[in-house]
Parts: structure tokens; C-alpha cells; sequence
């Protein structure tokens, strides 16, 4: 079929590479001595730019949040660090709590979720979003919904 199969089992050196130039050369450009960062500034010029310190600010009403993680509240008024520990927390309390949630939206500021076994009596919507710091989040909302059947 056009193929050699004798190359296939030979064991084939490769070739050298003669025109290869393997030397060290030099930049003549390059000068090894001199570091141009230390070159460029005096000490005393590196002194003045550590006085110029920038402080962060904080937020003055930070809230301080401490919850339990093994049973973590899910009531109104709960207080997360952030949204990924609220998402945890949830995640934890349904858990514990033996129950299924799905999420109605989702976003870096809010999230709201519900119950997913309506069938089995569990009805209830929770809200719950950033608080002004855009950090810290808190339960919003929980509302327990009234499911009403009715029969023809």
C-alpha cells in the first residue's frame, strides 16, 4: 500500500547538527556589573518612596460575623462574611436538614433560592444580598409559602 514497512523496525540515529553553532557568545551591549535598578536610584531616594505608605481603608461599621459551620442559622437577619460562605452555609443547612434547594438567581450581589420537594410540604423562598460594605451578606427575606390544592 505504499508504505515501507522495513523503516518502520530500523533504529535510526539522529543526525548530528554540524552547522550548529554551539559557542557562547557575549552582548557586547550587556555589561554584567551593573544593575540598573540600583543604578538609577540613591538610597536616599528609596527612603523617600517607603514614606509614602498608602493605608487602606476600611469600612467603619464592619459587622463581625461568627456563626456555627457544622449548623449554620438560616433565619432572617443571618450575617455572612461573604457569598461564597453563605453559599457554603446554605449548602450545609440543607444538608443538615435533609432538603433540596434550587437557585432562582444568582448574582455577585443577590441570590435567592427555593425549596425543590413542594410535594413533600417543604415551601419556602429565601432571599438574601450584600449588605452596604458589598461584602458581607445577609439573609433578606424567608418567606414559607402557602400551597393551596384545590380539587375540581
Amino acid at each position: 500500500m505504499g508504505v515501507d514497512e522495513e523503516g518502520l523496525y530500523l533504529d535510526i540515529v539522529p543526525a548530528s547538527h554540524a552547522n550548529v553553532d554551539t559557542t557562547d557568545k557575549k552582548d557586547e551591549d550587556y555589561d554584567s556589573g551593573s544593575n540598573s535598578e540600583s543604578d538609577s536610584m540613591s538610597d536616599s531616594d528609596m527612603d523617600d518612596e517607603v514614606d509614602e505608605i498608602v493605608n487602606d481603608r476600611l469600612p467603619s461599621n464592619m459587622p463581625q460575623v461568627a456563626y456555627n459551620k457544622d449548623d449554620p442559622p438560616m433565619e432572617v437577619g443571618s450575617i455572612y462574611p461573604n457569598m461564597s460562605e453563605f453559599k457554603l452555609a446554605l449548602a450545609t443547612h440543607a444538608i443538615k436538614k435533609e432538603f433540596e434547594y434550587n437557585i432562582e438567581k444568582s448574582e455577585p450581589g443577590r441570590y435567592r433560592a427555593y425549596c425543590a420537594g413542594v410535594e413533600d410540604g417543604c415551601n419556602w423562598r429565601l432571599h438574601a444580598s450584600t449588605m452596604s460594605d458589598k461584602v458581607t451578606v445577609q439573609v433578606i427575606s424567608l418567606l414559607f409559602i402557602l400551597v393551596v390544592c384545590s380539587y375540581f
